[in-house]
């Protein structure tokens, strides 16, 4: 798969997370792992994207030097330096994938602002 820019790894997590926040309305739904791996097989990602995070995959592949974890990279930290995806029980993407949305929403009304 082609490199991702930054801009295409906002857009493609945005979608992402949007249709799982709308999932997760649904009674009985599937675990948040499970709808990450659905959407990503019916997009067509399912074989090349890292941590099957869109953010963990740009940040992995980020030619950025950084001397910290990978989580220092996450384009959502690049926004926010406290952003953290599962550390954060207010928005824990596992626990709280709707919440989750909306932050990585907010965060990037941000950066299109900058």
């Amino acid at each position: 798969m082609k490199e991702l820019t930054l801009d295409q790894t906002w857009v493609l997590c945005l979608r992402m997370w949007k249709w799982i926040s709308r999932q997760c309305l649904k009674k009985g739904h599937e675990p948040v792992w499970r709808l990450k791996e659905i959407w990503l097989r019916q997009n067509g990602y399912a074989e090349c994207i890292a941590s099957n995070c869109f953010f963990c995959h740009w940040a992995k592949n980020s030619k950025r030097k950084v001397n910290f974890y990978l989580c220092e990279k996450c384009p959502g930290a690049l926004v926010d330096p406290k952003f953290r995806c599962s550390s954060r029980l207010d928005i824990n993407y596992r626990n709280k994938p709707r919440a989750f949305y909306k932050e990585i929403f907010r965060l990037n009304k941000i950066r299109e602002d900058q």
